[in-house]
């Protein structure tokens, strides 16, 4: 498979990465490379999301699958315009986007989530 992964040095993408690499798998992470690099065996395309939907232009290409795991809103939804209609398969995850109330650190899975936002609706990281 060719896997786009959105970051890629940080904790849970670069497992991801690592492991997609490990599985025999095509990977390229887009990420600044602000703190560390992708791992071995990963085409690393240097680019900061922050700047809008231009940041995906070096990777606007066929892929079977995006993973992006981020945090904000507002660089997941450029991705997907960017992005979506040349992926096959989309997985975006962002615990801290989910859940209602973070002032319990530690809280289970099954804590209250927030509603979807509807369709259409902008988002802020508010």
């Amino acid at each position: 498979m060719r896997i786009l992964i959105l970051g890629g040095t940080a904790f849970l993408s670069s497992e991801i990465a690592r492991q997609s690499v490990s599985a025999g798998h095509t990977v390229a992470c887009l990420a600044r490379g602000s703190a560390t690099e992708p791992p071995a065996g990963v085409q690393w395309v240097r680019a900061d999301r922050s700047l809008g939907v231009n940041s995906y232009a070096q990777v606007a290409r066929d892929w079977d699958a995006v993973i992006d795991v981020a945090r904000d809103p507002v660089p997941a939804k450029e991705a997907l315009t960017a992005l979506a209609h040349r992926t096959a398969h989309w997985t975006f995850v962002s615990s801290c986007s989910v859940y209602a109330d973070h002032s319990t650190p530690g809280a289970a899975e099954d804590a209250d989530l927030l509603a979807p936002l509807p369709a259409g609706t902008e988002s802020t990281p508010d």
